[in-house]
């Protein structure tokens, strides 16, 4: 039976962890929360008074309202019991800001790979591959 020494194996889980790490560490850093992505698109924070008003809107979603012949997009969070408020073009802004945020990690993560020698080690030690 060829075995290879239990040195290999732990060297090999070693990178594998290393790499693991890396990658997860670049996927979830630096990624904008919602509150944030809205106040950079233009919209306006509001602190309610009133809790009960926030139940009377759908958390953490957008509403369309009509005033005075405008539209304005109403975002309640409950979390930090504010009301965001914004116009058409904050709006626009915010799902390009957000699509933007959601892409930047995933390119991150494609950025950080096993090189051929280390594929190469986890797959003979753990049985994987050709």
């Amino acid at each position: 039976m060829n075995r290879q020494p239990s040195w290999y194996k732990l060297l090999g889980l070693i990178i594998l962890g290393a790499l693991l790490i890396g990658c997860g560490g670049a996927a979830t850093s630096g990624a904008p929360s919602t509150t944030d992505l809205l106040m950079q698109s233009g919209f306006m924070a509001e602190p309610v008074k009133d809790p009960a008003h926030l139940q009377k809107l759908p958390a953490n979603q957008f509403v369309t309202v009509q005033r005075q012949g405008q539209t304005k997009y109403v975002y309640a969070d409950p979390k930090t019991n504010k009301l965001y408020f914004g116009t058409p073009e904050a709006y626009q802004r915010y799902q390009a800001n957000a699509a933007q945020a959601k892409a930047a990690p995933a390119q991150q993560t494609s950025q950080h790979s096993m090189s051929p020698e280390d594929w190469t080690m986890y797959a003979s030690l753990h049985g994987v591959g050709p």
